[in-house]
């Protein structure tokens, strides 16, 4: 969702970005926002993530995060369940309006790796039988959130 506006002066593109926050850039010539509200998931050499063996259930699971990149990347506990409906991944509606995550960084650690805990079902409710998704934002220290991580699991 993208709207670009402007004269000769500068450029402002606005656009909805995957965290459900709008962004906006800035630029004095237009082609220098063609690219500005891609989304990147799993586009990060070096940066992984899994679910831990035996982890999962209907109420949530424990991800391992593999992080080898040269990116000093920061990982938050938020995160989104998408399910895979003919093909195409819709994310979940929340069963709760209001909610947050805790504003909290980690790192990978001395292993290159990040274990964290994942109980969706406050957020979510026990996930019914399907092909699923978690979403988790990257951002790198002194830069914004850019990238995504995913890693996909089957409730049977």
């Amino acid at each position: 969702n993208k709207k670009i506006y402007g004269n000769e002066e500068f450029y402002v593109v606005q656009c909805n970005s995957i965290d459900g926050i709008k962004d906006i850039y800035v630029a004095k010539y237009r082609e220098s926002l063609n690219d500005k509200c891609s989304i990147k998931i799993d586009d990060l050499d070096g940066v992984s993530m899994s679910i831990k063996n035996d982890t999962l259930t209907r109420k949530g699971a424990t991800i391992i995060i593999t992080d080898t990149s040269n990116r000093k990347n920061i990982y938050g506990e938020s995160y989104r369940i998408d399910k895979k409906d003919n093909g195409v991944w819709i994310e979940l509606t929340p069963i709760i309006e209001n909610y947050g995550f805790n504003d909290i960084g980690y790192y990978a650690d001395e292993n290159n790796e990040l274990e964290l805990n994942i109980n969706w079902e406050w957020l979510y409710g026990e996930l019914e039988i399907g092909e699923y998704r978690i979403v988790k934002d990257i951002s790198e220290t002194g830069k914004g959130t850019n990238h995504y991580i995913t890693t996909e699991f089957v409730i049977k």
